[in-house]
């Protein structure tokens, strides 16, 4: 291994087996950056976050206690299998701190799971630098997505190596190229016939309000044009910033709100 100076302080790069990691030179978390030319899905991989989407598998991750919650699980599954057959295709988890939105959104991913429902996640926690910020969003929901529809490696494989720098690009940008474009793409050529879910938690987590309404916005937007049984459902507080997109007249039309405040059991 071949330590180059980052710089004269607290920044290094190493260069190893064609993988570039740049960060500080403190216990602080680094980048893997591959050679995109070489292999887009380990591109990909590199700018994903393992706890926005795994840390629901692990054993200190909340979940509903059994029995508790079963009205609220019951509803949200009962809504995923038919969700496309009706007008709403977008669901909004709202409550309060402390109201179990996190522990509800990992159960229903084990139902999913189970149920061999696609499901591809993005857990937001403020307090985690990983995932607490829209940067890693893109990357880690088409991974899931690729790992979860192997055909989708050939579709967006390619795009990762003609665009190495596609991560710089905008959120809309990137969730057009490697995702939605993709999924319309695998739709026209062999019809997706059982809903994909996406589930993103903890919207208010997101730093920056612009950013919040952001991830809502792009999604729902294209969710809404129903080109693909594509359904989404986010979980967050609900504040007067989150308000705005789910009124739209877009979105409000096909939006579900499950507010836990008013659901017991």
């Amino acid at each position: 291994m071949t330590t180059i100076p980052f710089s004269s302080s607290t920044s290094q790069m190493q260069h190893t087996g064609g993988v570039f990691q740049v960060g500080p030179s403190s216990n602080q978390p680094v980048h893997n950056c591959y050679d995109a030319d070489k292999d887009g899905f380990k591109h990909l991989q590199a700018h994903v976050a393992p706890t926005a989407y795994a840390s629901q598998q692990g054993g200190d991750a909340p979940k509903c206690h059994p029995n508790t919650r079963t009205v609220i699980l019951k509803a949200m599954m009962d809504w995923v299998l038919v969700a496309t057959m009706g007008l709403q295709w977008i669901l909004w988890i709202n409550g309060a701190a402390g109201a179990g939105k996190s522990a509800i959104a990992r159960s229903l991913v084990d139902l999913c799971v189970k149920q061999q429902i696609v499901i591809a996640r993005f857990f937001f926690f403020r307090m985690d630098p990983t995932c607490n910020n829209t940067k890693p969003v893109v990357a880690t929901l088409a991974y899931q997505l690729i790992k979860s529809i192997p055909a989708l490696d050939s579709i967006i494989s390619p795009i990762m190596q003609s665009n190495p720098l596609i991560f710089n690009e905008s959120l809309e940008t990137q969730f057009e190229l490697l995702i939605f474009k993709p999924l319309r793409q695998l739709h026209n050529e062999s019809p997706i016939e059982k809903a994909i879910v996406f589930l993103v938690d903890g919207v208010d987590e997101c730093s920056g309000e612009n950013n919040q309404v952001n991830v809502i916005r792009t999604i729902s937007q294209f969710v809404a044009k129903k080109a693909i049984p594509l359904i989404v459902i986010f979980s967050s507080r609900a504040e007067s910033q989150l308000q705005l997109p789910f009124n739209s007249p877009t979105v409000d039309s096909i939006l579900r709100r499950l507010p836990l405040d008013t659901v017991r059991g």
